[in-house]
């Protein structure tokens, strides 16, 4: 993390140092630049920045022996190909048309089925909540209230030992894994809802907690203690039977707009 802050101050640092050697030739006449030309035709170079970022920080993980991070990976290369097509579109050289590109669209759904396809069936118990690894770091925050987003990538929770509360999770395009096998719970009912447009959600409960379930999947599958379906708009509820009585509840709350939702004891 240090070292990425130390590169982005470095580039930023000597963007602002060539800026300002430009400005001031252009003072003494020694070249002859206009700032608003310049900025109209090289605002895209800031897209292709922050995606060589994402996408550098994505392949990260090969080297840290971790998988690489698809959805940051995925939104590096969004981010390289719009600037690079309008820096292009700025500079008279050949680009893609815009409606060519959106004719594209389907291959988010492509994509989200072969992540689907080959996301294994049971996950390991290695994300965390006091150290949670997030796809997307630029997109993603958290909020005192309970409530925390990811635009493109992941949410993991759940490696040590943490206080459960009540908590709020939505993903644009990636995945929640909920592991709640080492979670310590309150006393009283606990509520958490997880969101999403498209990806999936994975929540792991231990075996005894006493647990209410909602589950909504506009297009995909539901899984939900063993309770299988799949196709529009399904919804798929559960209950424990001891769940009115116990000192120890906790509600789940889950929908998804396109994708997979699966809830099971471990």
């Amino acid at each position: 993390m240090q070292t990425r802050h130390r590169w982005n101050r470095l580039i930023v640092a000597l963007l602002v140092i060539g800026a300002g050697t430009l400005f001031l030739l252009d003072n003494f006449y020694v070249i002859d630049i206009s700032p608003g030309e310049i900025i109209a035709d090289f605002w895209p170079l800031i897209l292709v920045y922050f995606g060589l970022v994402n996408l550098l920080q994505s392949l990260r993980g090969v080297f840290d022996g971790r998988r690489i991070c698809s959805g940051e990976l995925l939104f590096g290369l969004l981010l390289l190909f719009l600037g690079a097509n309008f820096l292009a579109m700025n500079l008279g050289f050949p680009h893609v048309s815009w409606l060519d590109i959106w004719k594209l669209w389907p291959l988010i759904l492509i994509y989200l089925g072969i992540r689907l396809l080959l996301s294994p069936r049971i996950k390991s118990r290695s994300s965390s909540h006091s150290d949670q690894r997030k796809g997307g770091q630029w997109y993603r925050h958290e909020h005192g209230d309970g409530y925390e987003y990811n635009l493109f990538g992941e949410i993991n929770v759940g490696k040590v030992p943490f206080s459960l509360e009540n908590k709020h999770y939505w993903v644009g395009f990636g995945s929640i894994d909920l592991n709640l096998t080492q979670a310590i719970i309150p006393n009283g009912e606990t509520l958490l809802r997880a969101n999403g447009m498209f990806g999936s959600i994975n929540v792991y409960l231990p075996s005894q907690l006493p647990t209410r379930v909602n589950g909504l999947c506009q297009l995909g599958s539901i899984d939900i203690m063993g309770v299988e379906d799949g196709g529009i708009i399904k919804q798929t509820s559960f209950q424990s039977p001891d769940f009115e009585e116990a000192e120890q509840r906790l509600v789940l709350d889950l929908s998804m707009v396109c994708g997979e939702i699966r809830v099971v004891r471990v």
